[in-house]
């Protein structure tokens, strides 16, 4: 990816966190997102990429091209698996992440603390829900069901694990999205 092309989401994530995070509530209690996107998506489609150096060349991918459960990361390729819509779950009062790849299936961190993040048929569950902050640019989902526990690339970016850990200030929280 060229330096242009990253400033380029860095700025769409930035723009995204910013209307997700900074703006006033909608009247039925979501966020208020920019006149660009939809009453249901954040985003639209999306490629989901962490903003630690360590993880660079990687992407949000549903594992074995969205057939299998778990949420991981890997090379960046373009395909199904690793495109993603952010929507607003009314019931739940969070975000939902679903995969293009397994439609009807959205990032679930029910597990808990240290588990690896899987797919699941999406409900209106709180382990589905995330709630999203901005810092610098780059967004962080934390799980509504186990506050203060965020997505998270385990050691620190360099593995292709993702999964909840204690929220922090550190890159391989924070994700950019195109």
């Amino acid at each position: 990816m060229n330096v242009s092309t990253r400033v380029g989401s860095i700025l769409g994530a930035a723009a995204t966190a910013l209307a997700l995070c900074a703006g006033t509530a909608a009247a039925d209690g979501r966020p208020a997102v920019s006149s660009a996107a939809s009453a249901t998506s954040a985003t639209g489609a999306t490629t989901i990429t962490s903003a630690s150096p360590e993880a660079a060349g990687n992407c949000l991918d549903a594992y074995d091209w969205g057939n299998g459960p778990w949420i991981q990361m890997w090379s960046c390729h373009g395909g199904a698996n690793q495109s993603w819509n952010i929507s607003w779950n009314n019931t739940s009062g969070g975000w939902n992440i679903q995969s293009n790849s397994s439609l009807h299936y959205c990032v679930d961190g029910s597990r808990g603390h240290g588990e690896q993040l899987i797919q699941n048929v999406c409900g209106n569950g709180l382990g589905q829900a995330w709630k999203i902050d901005s810092l610098s640019g780059a967004s962080r989902f934390e799980s509504i069901a186990f506050p203060g526990q965020c997505m998270d690339i385990y050691n620190w970016g360099r593995s292709s694990v993702v999964m909840l850990w204690d929220c922090g200030s550190q890159a391989n929280q924070y994700w950019l999205s195109d």
